[in-house]
């Protein structure tokens, strides 16, 4: 069973691109063998639209917010 705990110093999150309303960013413990892992979800409540990742949430936060394919977008200008 999944449980939930506390992250501090949360990103600033944008607004759903779909639907506008707050974003949330939650932090799991996820069972794991006899073990657990941390997994961290961004999504939004009403859409009912979420990402997970594994250990550290800074790769979906960016994908939610657009970072990554700014970045992408720069690293393809820089190559040509």
């Amino acid at each position: 069973m999944k449980s939930d705990f506390p992250i501090d110093n949360k990103p600033e999150l944008r607004n759903c691109p779909f639907c506008g309303n707050e974003a949330y960013l939650i932090g799991l413990f996820v069972p794991y063998d006899d073990d657990e892992i941390n997994e961290y979800q961004v999504g939004c409540e009403e859409c009912g639209i979420h990402f997970n990742q594994s250990w550290e949430y800074d790769a979906i936060v960016d994908l939610w917010n657009g970072e990554y394919y700014k970045n992408e977008q720069k690293t393809e200008k820089e190559i040509y």
